[in-house]
């Protein structure tokens, strides 16, 4: 699978201009995750993909290793809340799914959390920015760690 997010470049080198059928999206990597998930991330911009269901056992184990809302993570939530706030004016493109090609929608996953994923209607599975899946850990009053 290859990353919905990044901008897709020549594959042999980065800084040439490539035809269409030249250029690729970085590849995803398969990996554990210290919440004990396996997922593919994006070497290149950290991105998450979870397959169908894993989002919802990455927020049952933040939960059962969390104490409720932390209230550390309400600074955190007040800054997500401005920073979306602000992102609401600019349009962001949707993406196509990394693994059946539908277009993602964006959502708040958990409501309040300000924790806004992209997930894929086709397939149900969900695409995670960088570092979003520990800002839904600490929303939730937890650490993968």
């Amino acid at each position: 699978m290859d990353c919905p997010r990044c901008i897709p470049v020549a594959h042999d080198s980065p800084y040439r201009e490539g035809r269409a059928e030249h250029l690729r999206r970085p590849s995803l990597v398969r990996e554990k995750h210290p919440s004990t998930l396996e997922i593919d991330r994006c070497p290149s911009c950290g991105g998450i993909w979870l397959a169908p269901g894993e989002m919802q056992r990455a927020e049952d184990l933040a939960r059962k290793r969390g104490h409720g809302v932390d209230p550390a993570a309400i600074a955190d939530l007040f800054r997500r809340t401005y920073v979306n706030a602000r992102r609401r004016g600019e349009h962001r493109p949707a993406i196509d799914c990394p693994a059946c090609g539908e277009v993602m929608f964006e959502r708040e996953w958990i409501h309040g959390s300000e924790v806004r994923v992209e997930v894929c209607m086709g397939c149900r599975g969900v695409w995670l920015d960088e570092g979003e899946i520990d800002d839904l850990a600490r929303y939730l009053g937890a650490s993968w760690e």
